[in-house]
């Protein structure tokens, strides 16, 4: 989906039981919202660790060709991230739940 630049997108949430899909595609970013503590302890294959404090730091380095899907720990950084991003003309997914209800085979510990 292109779209003028700050034309608003749509957020799309989805259950953790469908990231693997997402994975697999491999057109995603991964953005993992979290503290890089978290992060060092448990992420998402391919994720790149953006802590939700420091996203306005690094809005300009996300691209909005590709669609980025956000995960935090239970889903509630990553919808408010999603919503602000989504304003932004991204293409955005959250996942509802966060990585705490993840089950996939796609974890790195």
């Amino acid at each position: 989906m292109s779209r003028k630049s700050g034309e608003s997108m749509e957020l799309r949430l989805i259950g953790a039981d469908q990231v693997d899909r997402f994975i697999r595609q491999g057109n995603c970013v991964l953005v993992d919202l979290r503290r890089p503590s978290d992060f060092g302890k448990k992420h998402l294959l391919g994720a790149r660790n953006i802590p939700y404090s420091r996203l306005n730091d690094f809005i300009q380095t996300l691209p909005k060709n590709r669609p980025i899907l956000l995960y935090c720990d239970r889903g509630s950084a990553s919808l408010l991230a999603g919503k602000q991003l989504s304003q932004l003309g991204m293409e955005v997914i959250s996942v509802i739940g966060g990585i705490s209800a993840y089950r996939g085979k796609y974890l790195v510990k």
